[in-house]
């Protein structure tokens, strides 16, 4: 979760439901802006990744970027950790990254703010 193309799944204990979230950039202070995928309203996405692009992705899912509001804290991921909460997995191809960048770059719905952090990394 410190990386550009970290990858971690989020537990919601309430409804037993899991996110998986993949970082596409970092803010000056390390904070991960990380979005994640939905298989169940896709009809919003631009940007779509497939079966086999990560382990954990096992059938077409969006890039939800409508959900993604502001920069993750690095700090309540790591205490999400340690609570069993967020369980971090392996990276994601540079090039899945590259491509989620890129939509995010184009897409009504993706910040503007964050779209600045993610042009201070290209």
């Amino acid at each position: 979760m410190k990386a550009v193309g970290d990858t971690f799944i989020v537990s919601n204990p309430t409804n037993k439901r899991e996110h998986f979230y993949i970082v596409i950039g970092l803010t000056a202070n390390g904070d991960p802006i990380a979005v994640n995928l939905t298989t169940t309203d896709i009809g919003r996405s631009t940007s779509f990744l497939d079966k086999g692009e990560h382990p954990w992705i096992t059938q077409r899912s969006a890039v939800n970027f409508w959900d993604c509001k502001r920069p993750m804290s690095l700090a309540a991921l790591e205490q999400g950790v340690r609570q069993r909460i967020v369980r971090p997995g392996v990276p994601i191809a540079g090039s899945v990254v590259n491509r989620i960048i890129d939509a995010a770059q184009l897409s009504r719905l993706f910040p503007d703010v964050l779209k600045r952090y993610l042009s201070l990394q290209a």
